[in-house]
């Protein structure tokens, strides 16, 4: 698979419903070059239920930072940010 074109970061806390709603829209779209990143600020479980639903419904894999890699935990969209570019520059080529 080659590498995604743009990087889309979606932040949310709280609003699974919203999240289900913008990932919905984004199978719709022609370009599909991109990947998706959710940066969750602590909502809890439903956010990782959705990702879970969407996970492998995209051109490439929904990704998450935190411990447990589902969704980012309590560190909000500067961390995700920050943690992304760190993951980024260690991944190896896809």
């Amino acid at each position: 698979m080659n590498a995604p074109e743009v990087s889309l970061v979606i932040a949310v806390y709280q609003r699974d419903d919203f999240l289900t709603r913008v990932l919905t829209s984004l199978l719709g779209q022609t370009f599909s070059n991109f990947e998706v990143i959710v940066a969750d600020d602590g909502s809890g479980p439903a956010i990782a239920r959705v990702i879970d639903t969407f996970q492998g419904r995209l051109a490439h894999p929904l990704d998450g930072l935190g411990a447990d890699a589902a969704h980012v935990s309590r560190r909000g969209t500067t961390s995700c940010s920050n943690s992304r570019m760190q993951k980024r520059s260690v991944m190896p080529a896809r």
